[in-house]
């Protein structure tokens, strides 16, 4: 019994020197542990100390230049929305500000060629007024097409002037719908109408025979033209006839018949001839006592009456001073103030009609300037008398 109480008192005592052991053991694994933490939280502290100094700012620096990259490279292929995002995103660094208001000036860019492209033009020149690239080149484009539109769209309710008002504003924009040649058409037979109502035929007459008032129809038109015709012929020959021009109105009086006054004027431009002798004087033309006699002797024998014009020779100009009528067989003498002069001669059989001193004999005459020696210029001296024969062999 003793033996056993010995033994197990060695057993006991025995056990209790393990249990101090562990206890030891767990000691030291667990100073360890503490060890192991606290040199984890140092390195953790010394990586996030050297991350926050050094290894983040850099990072930062990658991701800001590799977001300027796709930045750029968005405004070269002309993705200004991307770029305007990123170059937000990426506040001062570098040029990303600038390059932001650049951004922002192609999104409007882009939203105004998506409007021309839609003919909404009138957006698209609002957009357009930031001077992006060709932007101004685009408003001028949009402006024109305005124009043209507004064109198309007074011809079509009838509004003409305004319609070529518009169409000259839209400048060289492709005329697709014919505006011009429309207007110039309807436009043409109002002023036509206008023309006629104001008796401006020879116009009015241009007008229809160019063919530019077609939208007339056919028949009218032919009788417009006719009309315009006669109004216009017995205008100009109202006209020529104010003038003295009296052939040239006879032949269009004769051509209009018995149209208005036409046949009582076509027999007032036959006149009968003048008696022999000066039938016009200069009023400035003055006889004094530097003058010379000048007598003028057609053939006797050929049966034609005869015009003599004679003009003062001034340097390079010449103004008509005297015209003298020589009735068949007969001759005349004026007085002419000393000097230079030249003459031109006209003569017609005797029963030639007489359409007055500026036309003379109309096609009936035979019309010259005279020469002496190959000049067309003669010299009077004062104080002479001259002879001058005509048509002497």
């Amino acid at each position: 019994m003793r033996q056993r109480s010995l033994k197990e008192a060695c057993r006991n005592r025995k056990g209790e020197g393990f249990m101090e052991q562990d206890e030891i053991n767990r000691e030291a694994k667990s100073r360890r542990l503490r060890m192991i933490i606290i040199l984890v939280a140092g390195l953790c502290a010394v990586g996030m100390f050297f991350y926050a100094q050094y290894a983040r700012p850099y990072i930062e620096k990658k991701e800001k230049a590799r977001l300027y990259y796709q930045g750029m490279q968005a405004i070269q292929e002309e993705k200004y929305e991307k770029a305007l995002q990123l170059f937000e995103k990426l506040g001062k660094y570098r040029r990303s500000e600038y390059m932001a208001h650049f951004a922002t000036a192609g999104v409007t860019y882009l939203k105004g060629k998506a409007a021309m492209d839609a003919g909404q033009y009138s957006e698209a020149r609002e957009y357009f007024l930031n001077g992006f690239r060709d932007a101004n080149v685009l408003y001028e484009e949009c402006k024109k097409a305005e124009a043209y539109e507004k064109a198309v769209s007074y011809l079509k309710e009838g509004r003409y002037n305004e319609a070529r008002d518009s169409l000259k504003e839209s400048g060289n924009y492709p005329d697709t719908e014919g505006v011009g040649e429309r207007c110039a058409r309807e436009l043409a037979a109002e002023d036509v109408e206008r023309l006629m109502e104001e008796k401006q035929y020879e116009e009015a007459y241009r007008i229809l025979s160019a063919g530019y008032a077609d939208s007339i129809p056919e028949k009218e038109r032919a009788k417009l033209l006719e009309m315009c015709s006669k109004e216009a012929d017995y205008a100009r020959a109202v006209r020529l006839y104010g003038l003295q021009e009296y052939y040239s109105a006879y032949v269009l009086f004769q051509k209009l018949g018995s149209f208005r006054y036409a046949k009582r004027f076509m027999d007032n431009c036959i006149s009968d001839k003048p008696v022999t002798g000066e039938i016009y004087h200069d009023p400035q033309g003055n006889v004094g006592t530097d003058s010379f006699r000048l007598t003028i002797k057609p053939p006797a024998d050929d049966g034609c009456c005869n015009c003599v014009k004679i003009y003062a020779v001034k340097g390079s100009s010449e103004k008509i001073t005297s015209c003298v009528f020589i009735g068949k067989g007969e001759t005349v003498s004026v007085n002419l103030p000393a000097g230079q002069y030249t003459f031109n001669v006209a003569y017609a059989d005797e029963e030639a009609p007489w359409f007055g001193v500026v036309e003379m004999f109309g096609p009936s005459g035979n019309y010259s300037r005279l020469k002496m020696n190959g000049s067309e210029v003669f010299t009077f001296e004062t104080g002479r008398t001259y002879t001058l024969k005509l048509r002497e062999n």
